[in-house]
């Protein structure tokens, strides 16, 4: 992952504070001394199945992620800013709403190449120096990946027409989910995804009718399928989960890096997918 810049913002303050990973000609307010925790110190397995051979599947997985920075102060004293102000700053981003989360930009320029969110856990400052700093823990429990930007699929021609989706995951580094919007153009009894050689297979039993929309995300913690369909006796469109139809033995479709390539389980003619999408997750810089 390519980056030269760290971001930290709140949804209420917006910016607190922008750290440059390289020297600047103009001194900043905010200057990076010394950080951990953005790289993967801690990965385990975590089993979620198996094939029909007996094989089982394990999954890479992240403890919970402190990331920690020392930041050197240096206060614009022509404009009157002091060391306080900017140890001010950062502190009211502690609690700035109900909701106490922060996000940690990784940027390359001005562009964000991943995210994170977390919260303020550990707060420090050494005052009586000659040159303040702080040091600031961001412990992030929630998802511990970093998270790059939405990507869609612009081209889903081919496998509309062939039943096949090719896709190479080459953006991120570790396993993440798919969202998906299927439109069904005729009635059917089950839709799904397996894997090329059959090695697993993700099936929803269901009676579809034309023109049911099927929305499925399989992203971990927002796992999600459901059905919209146009109920006619009270004029509107209503949405059904579909949870408890997923067949028992499903897996559900993730992403790896390199490529990837789903078969659709159900014929070519019955269903157009309108969009997939997904966000490349990260495990570190």
């Amino acid at each position: 992952m390519r980056v030269n810049k760290i971001r930290l913002r709140s949804e209420k303050l917006g910016e607190i504070f922008t750290l440059s990973l390289f020297t600047t000609a103009i001194p900043q307010p905010y200057e990076i001394k010394a950080a951990t925790g953005l790289d993967a110190d801690s990965i385990h397995p975590v089993t979620y199945g198996g094939d029909v051979s007996g094989n089982r599947f394990y999954n890479m997985s992240l403890d919970s992620r402190d990331i920690v920075m020392r930041i050197g102060l240096n206060p614009d004293v022509g404009n009157n800013e002091s060391f306080s102000d900017l140890r001010s700053k950062v502190q009211r981003a502690i609690a700035a709403s109900r909701n106490p989360l922060v996000t940690i930009d990784l940027l390359l320029d001005s562009t964000v190449v991943a995210s994170i969110n977390g919260h303020i856990s550990s707060f420090a400052a050494s005052t009586f120096v000659s040159l303040p700093e702080i040091q600031l823990k961001v412990t992030c429990d929630i998802d511990s990946f970093f998270v790059g930007p939405l990507v869609t699929l612009s081209d889903l021609s081919e496998v509309n027409t062939t039943g096949t989706l090719e896709l190479d995951y080459a953006v991120g580094t570790a396993p993440t989910g798919i969202s998906t919007v299927v439109n069904i153009t005729n009635p059917m009894s089950s839709f799904g995804f397996a894997g090329i050689d059959g090695e697993w297979l993700f099936n929803v039993i269901y009676t579809f009718l034309t023109n049911d929309v099927l929305v499925i995300n399989t992203e971990p913690g927002r796992l999600e399928v459901s059905v919209v369909r146009y109920n006619p006796t009270i004029t509107e469109y209503e949405t059904i989960s579909l949870g408890d139809r997923v067949e028992a033995s499903s897996l559900w479709p993730i992403l790896f890096p390199g490529l990837n390539t789903y078969l659709v389980a159900a014929s070519v003619g019955l269903y157009e997918i309108d969009s997939f999408s997904y966000y490349p997750k990260y495990w570190g810089i």
